[in-house]
Protein backbone atom coordinates (compact mmCIF):
# COMPACT_ATOMS: atom_id res chain seq x y z
CA UNK A 1 0.00 0.00 0.00
CA UNK A 2 1.54 3.71 -0.32
CA UNK A 3 2.21 6.14 2.03
CA UNK A 4 1.42 10.26 2.01
CA UNK A 5 2.72 12.95 4.42
CA UNK A 6 1.68 16.22 5.39
CA UNK A 7 2.59 18.32 8.46
CA UNK A 8 -0.17 17.83 11.40
CA UNK A 9 -2.79 20.67 11.43
CA UNK A 10 -1.62 21.48 14.75
CA UNK A 11 1.89 22.10 12.93
CA UNK A 12 1.98 26.07 12.96
CA UNK A 13 3.77 26.14 9.51
CA UNK A 14 0.76 23.87 8.52
CA UNK A 15 -1.72 26.77 8.89
CA UNK A 16 0.18 29.55 7.96
CA UNK A 17 1.11 28.28 4.75
CA UNK A 18 -1.37 28.40 1.43
CA UNK A 19 -3.64 30.87 3.46
CA UNK A 20 -4.81 27.98 5.56
CA UNK A 21 -5.96 29.84 8.47
CA UNK A 22 -9.06 31.06 7.58
CA UNK A 23 -10.05 28.06 5.92
CA UNK A 24 -7.93 25.19 7.88
CA UNK A 25 -11.10 23.08 9.03
CA UNK A 26 -12.50 22.73 5.49
CA UNK A 27 -9.02 22.05 3.67
CA UNK A 28 -8.40 19.55 6.88
CA UNK A 29 -11.64 18.25 6.40
CA UNK A 30 -11.54 17.30 2.62
CA UNK A 31 -8.05 16.21 2.69
CA UNK A 32 -8.79 13.64 5.46
CA UNK A 33 -12.04 12.48 3.39
CA UNK A 34 -9.80 12.45 0.53
CA UNK A 35 -7.19 10.00 1.77
CA UNK A 36 -9.27 7.79 4.40
CA UNK A 37 -11.41 6.70 1.62
CA UNK A 38 -8.67 4.94 0.20
CA UNK A 39 -7.61 1.77 2.02
CA UNK A 40 -4.72 1.13 0.38
CA UNK A 41 -3.18 4.96 1.91
CA UNK A 42 -1.47 5.43 5.22
CA UNK A 43 -1.54 9.11 6.38
CA UNK A 44 1.28 9.84 8.70
CA UNK A 45 1.41 13.62 10.18
CA UNK A 46 4.61 14.41 10.29
CA UNK A 47 7.11 17.33 9.23
CA UNK A 48 9.07 15.59 6.02
CA UNK A 49 12.57 16.32 7.98
CA UNK A 50 11.36 12.93 10.12
CA UNK A 51 11.95 11.01 7.69
CA UNK A 52 15.69 11.69 8.59
CA UNK A 53 15.15 9.24 10.80
CA UNK A 54 12.91 6.32 9.26
CA UNK A 55 14.13 3.24 7.39
CA UNK A 56 11.23 2.53 4.89
CA UNK A 57 11.86 2.12 1.51
CA UNK A 58 9.51 3.28 -1.40
CA UNK A 59 9.44 2.36 -5.33
CA UNK A 60 8.18 5.87 -5.89
CA UNK A 61 8.35 9.25 -4.03
CA UNK A 62 6.29 12.52 -5.21
CA UNK A 63 7.98 15.33 -3.18
CA UNK A 64 5.67 18.51 -3.07
CA UNK A 65 6.41 19.99 0.36
CA UNK A 66 7.87 23.51 0.74
CA UNK A 67 9.75 24.81 -1.90
CA UNK A 68 12.83 26.90 -0.93
CA UNK A 69 15.52 25.93 1.51
CA UNK A 70 16.66 24.54 4.33
CA UNK A 71 13.35 21.75 3.54
CA UNK A 72 13.78 21.10 -0.25
CA UNK A 73 17.37 19.84 0.13
CA UNK A 74 16.69 18.00 3.04
CA UNK A 75 13.55 16.72 0.95
CA UNK A 76 15.17 15.75 -2.10
CA UNK A 77 18.29 13.91 0.21
CA UNK A 78 15.99 11.77 2.24
CA UNK A 79 14.00 11.11 -0.76
CA UNK A 80 17.14 9.49 -2.81
CA UNK A 81 18.08 7.91 0.38
CA UNK A 82 14.50 6.11 0.94
CA UNK A 83 14.33 5.03 -2.84
CA UNK A 84 14.58 1.22 -3.57
CA UNK A 85 16.60 0.31 -6.35
CA UNK A 86 14.76 0.94 -9.68
CA UNK A 87 12.71 3.58 -7.72
CA UNK A 88 11.38 7.05 -9.04
CA UNK A 89 11.66 10.25 -7.81
CA UNK A 90 9.32 13.09 -9.06
CA UNK A 91 9.63 16.80 -7.66
CA UNK A 92 6.95 18.98 -7.85
CA UNK A 93 7.22 22.77 -8.39
CA UNK A 94 10.81 23.01 -9.88
CA UNK A 95 11.42 26.49 -10.88
CA UNK A 96 14.83 26.96 -12.92
CA UNK A 97 14.18 30.47 -12.05
CA UNK A 98 12.50 33.26 -10.34
CA UNK A 99 13.55 36.98 -9.49
CA UNK A 100 12.08 37.04 -5.72
CA UNK A 101 12.49 33.66 -3.75
CA UNK A 102 10.15 32.39 -0.74
CA UNK A 103 11.17 29.75 1.35
CA UNK A 104 7.41 27.70 1.08
CA UNK A 105 6.11 28.87 -2.46
CA UNK A 106 8.59 29.90 -5.45
CA UNK A 107 12.09 28.77 -4.86
CA UNK A 108 14.64 27.69 -7.14
CA UNK A 109 15.71 25.44 -4.38
CA UNK A 110 15.03 22.60 -6.24
CA UNK A 111 16.35 23.24 -9.47
CA UNK A 112 19.86 24.08 -7.74
CA UNK A 113 19.84 21.00 -5.13
CA UNK A 114 18.95 18.49 -8.18
CA UNK A 115 21.75 20.02 -10.18
CA UNK A 116 23.95 19.73 -7.00
CA UNK A 117 23.36 16.45 -6.61
CA UNK A 118 24.33 15.69 -9.83
CA UNK A 119 27.27 17.83 -9.57
CA UNK A 120 28.47 15.96 -6.77
CA UNK A 121 27.41 12.07 -8.61
CA UNK A 122 24.85 11.40 -6.41
CA UNK A 123 22.48 11.00 -9.03
CA UNK A 124 23.82 10.84 -13.25
CA UNK A 125 20.73 12.62 -14.25
CA UNK A 126 17.37 14.08 -14.41
CA UNK A 127 14.50 15.43 -16.62
CA UNK A 128 12.17 18.46 -16.25
CA UNK A 129 8.55 18.29 -17.60
CA UNK A 130 7.02 21.24 -18.20
CA UNK A 131 3.84 21.43 -15.74
CA UNK A 132 0.81 22.56 -17.08
CA UNK A 133 -1.18 25.01 -15.20
CA UNK A 134 -3.84 27.82 -16.21
CA UNK A 135 -2.55 30.20 -18.49
CA UNK A 136 -0.68 33.08 -16.23
CA UNK A 137 2.04 30.24 -15.50
CA UNK A 138 2.34 29.33 -19.01
CA UNK A 139 4.92 32.02 -20.21
CA UNK A 140 9.04 31.81 -19.32
CA UNK A 141 8.92 33.53 -16.25
CA UNK A 142 6.74 31.92 -14.44
CA UNK A 143 6.73 28.08 -15.94
CA UNK A 144 7.02 25.27 -13.57
CA UNK A 145 8.67 21.88 -14.16
CA UNK A 146 8.63 18.21 -12.37
CA UNK A 147 11.67 17.03 -12.43
CA UNK A 148 12.50 13.18 -13.01
CA UNK A 149 15.21 11.14 -11.30
CA UNK A 150 15.18 7.24 -11.42
CA UNK A 151 17.40 5.02 -8.73
CA UNK A 152 19.47 2.32 -10.06
CA UNK A 153 22.65 0.34 -8.47
CA UNK A 154 22.05 2.11 -4.91
CA UNK A 155 22.57 5.31 -7.03
CA UNK A 156 20.27 7.87 -9.01
CA UNK A 157 20.75 6.89 -12.22
CA UNK A 158 19.69 7.30 -16.15
CA UNK A 159 16.72 5.71 -17.66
Amino acid sequence: YAKTIDLSENDPMFYSTYNRSSELKEFVENRNNLIFRMKNIKYLPMNSLQLSMMSMNFDLIWLDGAHGYPFIACDLINAIRLLKKNGFLLVDDVWKSRTNSHMHYRSIGGYETIVELKNANLINDFYLFHKRLAGKFNYYGAQKFVAVMRRQNNKIGKF
